[in-house]
């Protein structure tokens, strides 16, 4: 299918069935013209449509002698079928309707709409640079800090008042660091408490060693065969003490 530009007059080849049967827009890449292009048929049936319309609202005379003298009746050129006008109608209400849609689009794409931002204001010392007057100086904000004396002599006053005391902060921290190790001498030297502490790890030392002996007695034997004797007689100890603590406690949970 063959495309004209009706603006430049640019031709180009396209496949027919890139056209659909509702047409569609159509841009030229020469000029950049866009024109809506209906499919070759519906084309030529409108062409068609259009030179019946003209013919009729010519007032030409409708009988034979009107005709040439040279041509036969069955030599006069074929007509095309004539198109209904609602037909006609209809496309034409259907390609506006689709190129309107596609400008608002087009138009919708391209456009923005408000954002809500706020445009700066200039400032009032912009005249002023204009009319080459001095800018207004900013007043600085009062952070509560002390200005600096000028004065030589008042350097060593403030810097006194700035840092703290060495020695009063000295004579602060020296009695509660003596109380502090006053404190831990008085814990650590009480011998009422070490002898406790002593004397209570060394029960549970010689307790847990017992206990041991009496579970790893079958092993020993095995590995030192000459302290069978002594640790047959410590296990049948072990077992006396237990069956006469549990024949206590049958007896006070039977009682």
């Amino acid at each position: 299918m063959r495309l004209t530009c009706p603006n430049c007059n640019a031709q180009y080849e396209v496949d027919e069935k890139v056209i659909p049967k509702a047409g569609r827009d159509v841009q030229c890449s020469a000029c950049g013209h866009t024109w809506y292009q209906y499919p070759m048929e519906v084309a030529l049936q409108m062409r068609a449509a259009e030179l019946d319309d003209d013919d009729d609202d010519d007032d030409e005379p409708a009988s034979g002698g009107g005709s040439a003298p040279g041509l036969a009746a069955g030599d006069r050129p074929r007509q095309p079928p004539r198109i209904d006008k609602t037909v006609l109608d209809v496309l034409r209400e259907e390609a506006e309707r689709e190129l309107g849609e596609r400008k608002r689009a087009q138009t919708g794409l391209e456009t923005q709409g408000d954002l809500g931002l706020v445009r700066p204001t200039r400032s009032k010392a912009a005249p002023s640079r204009i009319y080459g007057e001095d800018d207004p100086v900013p007043e600085e904000p009062d952070t509560g800090l002390i200005e600096p004396d000028e004065d030589e002599n008042a350097e060593p006053v403030r810097r006194r008042n700035l840092l703290p005391d060495i020695e009063e902060l000295s004579s602060t921290l020296e009695p509660g660091s003596e109380r502090a190790d006053d404190t831990l001498d008085d814990v650590g030297t009480d011998p009422e408490q070490k002898g406790f502490r002593r004397g209570l790890s060394t029960v549970f030392m010689i307790a847990l060693a017992l206990v041991v002996l009496y579970l790893l007695a079958p092993l020993i034997v095995a590995y030192v065969p000459a302290l069978r004797t002594p640790l047959a007689a410590y296990v049948g100890l072990i077992d006396g003490l237990r069956a006469s603590v549990a024949g206590l406690l049958r007896g006070l949970v039977g009682g």
